[in-house]
């Protein structure tokens, strides 16, 4: 890590190799900050569990990161990314989202265990990725209206909208 560096930038830095712009930086910070402080997640009630046991830090960290490595949690950005590349083209987003929607799939950044409206979070996040722009915003923002469309169609009384997972991809 570098001293003169935020964490964010240390982070990205890392990741890179090369100095982030601010903008960058800043956008992680947003992620981190918008993931960090928010209630009791399951890698956090993880680390407790194990932590309630008399298990070492190192237990209780290894614990937290297991689980914030899951699909429903941590891993769910690279999986909503997984998306966008399956989907490939604005003319398959229909017939790709019905298609796993009828098969019981889940279509990975929507839906919240609690919230029933958008999730704020994923607001903002929307906000920071339309500020770095490009055809992989705007599909991203595409696929976001066909995909709840599609949900409130076919799953009629059920508020899925996109999660702070969604656009943290």
């Amino acid at each position: 890590p570098r001293e003169d560096l935020s964490y964010a930038a240390n982070y990205l830095y890392m990741l890179t190799g090369s100095v982030p712009t601010e903008q960058h930086a800043r956008a992680i910070e947003q992620y981190l900050i918008s993931t960090i402080d928010h209630g009791f997640n399951a890698s956090t009630f993880t680390a407790r569990v194990i932590a309630s046991t008399g298990a070492d830090v190192a237990a209780c960290l290894a614990g937290a990161v297991a689980a914030l490595s899951g699909p429903l949690h941590g891993g769910a950005p690279s999986r909503a990314l997984d998306t966008l590349d399956a989907i490939g083209t604005p003319d398959r987003i229909d017939s790709w989202v019905r298609q796993r929607v009828l098969a019981g799939e889940r279509i990975m950044g929507f839906g919240h265990a609690i919230y029933r409206t958008e999730d704020p979070r994923s607001r903002m996040l929307r906000e920071v990725a339309q500020g770095f722009g490009g055809p992989r915003v705007d599909f991203a923002a595409e696929v976001e209206r066909h995909v709840e469309a599609i949900l409130t169609e076919l799953k009629p009384g059920r508020e899925l909208h996109t999660n702070v997972e969604y656009y943290a991809g």
